[in-house]
This record gives structure tokens, sequence and C-alpha cells, in this order.
């Protein structure tokens, strides 16, 4: 299951920028009291999380859809050509490779 890491939606006067990162799985999770060999531990699994390479995303932004591929770290950048003029309902969907 796809998890996006980080989503920035920058809206300008004549047109609405989109970046994100989206990750294969969801990082681990910290826990509030922990060892130090368990923060250990969970510093290095999170460098093993991989990234969602190469795959097509459908955005849906306020009922117009537009498609983007993530590169090979799972980043992403669209940039639509027109403004938003109140909060976007966003819509990420993708198609799983097996």
């Amino acid at each position: 299951m796809a998890f996006i890491w980080q989503l920035s939606i920058l809206v300008l006067s004549s047109k609405t920028i989109i970046k994100g990162v989206v990750l294969k799985t969801k990082p681990p999770r910290k826990k509030n009291r922990i060892s130090v060999v368990e923060n250990l531990l969970m510093l290095i699994m999170s460098y093993a999380t991989r990234p969602l390479k190469n795959t097509e995303l459908k955005i849906k932004l306020d009922n117009k859809e537009s498609k983007v591929l993530t590169n090979k770290q799972g980043i992403f950048e669209l940039e639509l050509n027109f403004s938003l003029e109140k909060k976007p309902e966003i819509d990420i969907c993708f198609q799983d490779k097996k």
C-alpha cells in the first residue's frame, strides 16, 4: 500500500504547482518511550523504506484529473494552468505493478 510521505500545493495567481514524495509502504511508527537500541534500529529501518518508483499517478483536484509519473526517488511534480479559489479536495490514485 502506497503512502504519501510529503505533499505540497503552491497556488499562484495563474497556476497551481503540486509536488510530493510517495513511498511503497508506511514508514515505521515511533513509540513514545524506547531504548537506545530500539531507537537505533528504528533509525536504520527508516532508511530501508522504499519509494514508489516510476509509477503513474492520477491526481484529481477539484474535479479535474491529471496524470504524472514518479521518478526513481518516488518524487512527482505537476504544474496546472489554473489557480485554486478554495481549499482543494485532492485524490491521488495509482495502478500497482505486480
